[in-house]
């Protein structure tokens, strides 16, 4: 219990930090009328275009990672920055995370770098992984919502793995990215089975 609140604490420190570098970057957007759901759903379209470039323009499907990548982190800070984060917003921001790591792993799978098999076990696990770890977790934080959203890192930091290895895959010719789903997939699996019994149990 003490460790999911110290966690949870660390993750407020490095959101405050976020947010005080990003500060004027939302002040920007804020002022152009931008709002942190137009900012998530940009980061999907930027998706499904990743799925159509990246098995011909690597490099394009790469920028259109890091913007996906950068909606991702900045639809938050957005919110933050002009008063309307809650645990709703969180809720959202968790589903478009989701659809965008399965977007990619789509884009993936059409580019051949991860084979169909396990691409599928990752993409299910990793929504699972969260679905299971958010039920657990909100029992031990109070909410503005129905529930508060909070999956941890185990799942996040796959996430971080598959994005970076495409990284290294565009610019340095490195391929462990159909090698890392098979790996980062049966993890998210016992992380599933782990968190699965506590629900049903604790």
């Amino acid at each position: 219990m003490a460790d999911i609140k110290d966690i949870y604490a660390l993750h407020r420190r490095i959101q405050d930090w976020k947010d005080d570098l990003m500060g004027p970057v939302a002040g920007t957007f804020a002022g152009l009328g931008a709002t942190p759901d137009i900012v998530s759903y940009a980061g999907l379209i930027a998706m499904f275009l990743f799925i159509l470039s990246v098995k011909s323009h690597e490099k394009i499907a790469l920028l259109l990672l890091i913007v996906g990548f950068f909606t991702d982190q900045f639809d938050g800070i957005l919110a933050r920055h002009m008063g309307r984060a809650s645990d709703k917003g969180k809720f959202v921001d968790m589903v478009c995370d989701n659809f965008t790591f399965t977007l990619y792993l789509f884009g993936l799978i059409r580019g051949g770098l991860v084979s169909g098999l396990w691409g599928a076990v990752l993409i299910y696990f990793m929504i699972t992984s969260k679905v299971l770890r958010s039920i657990y977790h909100s029992r031990f934080f109070e909410s503005d919502w129905k529930f508060k959203a909070i999956a941890g890192a185990t799942p996040n930091i796959a996430a971080a793995v598959a994005y970076l290895l495409f990284v290294a895959h565009v610019l340095w010719d490195v391929d462990y990215l159909n090698t890392a789903a098979a790996i980062c997939g049966p993890v998210l699996f016992v992380d599933s089975a782990l968190f699965y019994y506590r629900v049903l149990v604790e």
